[in-house]
């Protein structure tokens, strides 16, 4: 649990996940299977970047609602998996911006207009 205080996520969820495959009787399994889901929500990264930690942490949660359908947890996992699908379709439904050779004249003409601009500001 101090992984996770200490906000290293990935380290958390892979501890939480080795307790529950390593004592899957164990008093905290469940737990550990949950903490383990939030772990990796905690680590998803914004919708316009590479989303794998979102799938993964979907997945956790998805296997975590099924071998716990009573849980107390339950509810927030369900909850969190529908946070993480909305980021998924808002990835989907971002512009796609793509730089190609001819529209490197604009872009370098871009940059110097602006170290221009920051030298006459800094004179």
């Amino acid at each position: 649990m101090s992984a996770y205080r200490d906000k290293e996520y990935d380290a958390a969820a892979g501890y939480f996940k080795k307790y529950y495959e390593t004592y899957p009787r164990g008093y905290y399994v469940e737990e550990a299977h949950f903490y383990a889901g939030v772990a990796l929500y905690e680590n998803t990264p914004e919708p316009e970047l590479d989303q794998s930690d979102t799938y993964k942490a979907i997945t956790e949660f998805q296997k975590f609602t099924e071998d716990y359908p009573d849980s107390r947890y339950r509810k927030e996992a369900t909850r969190l998996i529908f946070v993480m699908q909305d980021k998924l379709i808002e990835k989907k439904n971002m512009p796609q911006l793509s730089f190609t050779l001819t529209s490197a004249p604009i872009l370098e003409r871009a940059v110097a207009a602006v170290v221009v601009t920051t030298t006459k500001l800094a004179s």
